[in-house]
Parts: structure tokens; C-alpha cells; sequence
């Protein structure tokens, strides 16, 4: 299963990615800046794998 991110291009604040995960119920926040994305997004692809829900919205 693939699992694509997009990041709006106009964000210039970082996005905060909740992961709620069926297996094991854990609710896991990533902050994704935008320079280190690519980092960070391989880690958030492994989390989205075993992820029933998806929410991103901007990092308060």
C-alpha cells in the first residue's frame, strides 16, 4: 500500500501529522518542517502504513 503526502506549497509553517494507528490505539504526532521533510516524511510513510486515520493540519 503506498501512501503519498502532500504538502501545500504556500505552508511556510510546519504541519503536524496525527497518526491514530488501529493495531496498537497510539496516536503519534510528527512535526514536519519544511526543511527537513524528506527525513522526516520516510518516517511518517513507515507510521502510515499501520495508520487507519490521517489528520495534518498546521504545527501550533
Amino acid at each position: 500500500m503506498d501512501f503519498k503526502v502532500y504538502v501545500p506549497k504556500n505552508y511556510k509553517n510546519a504541519l503536524r501529522f496525527e497518526l491514530l494507528l488501529h493495531k496498537e490505539r497510539i496516536k503519534k504526532t510528527v512535526k514536519i518542517s519544511r526543511k527537513g521533510i524528506k527525513t522526516e516524511l520516510t518516517e511518517l510513510v513507515q507510521y502510515c502504513s499501520q495508520a487507519s486515520k490521517i489528520r495534518y493540519r498546521k504545527y501550533k
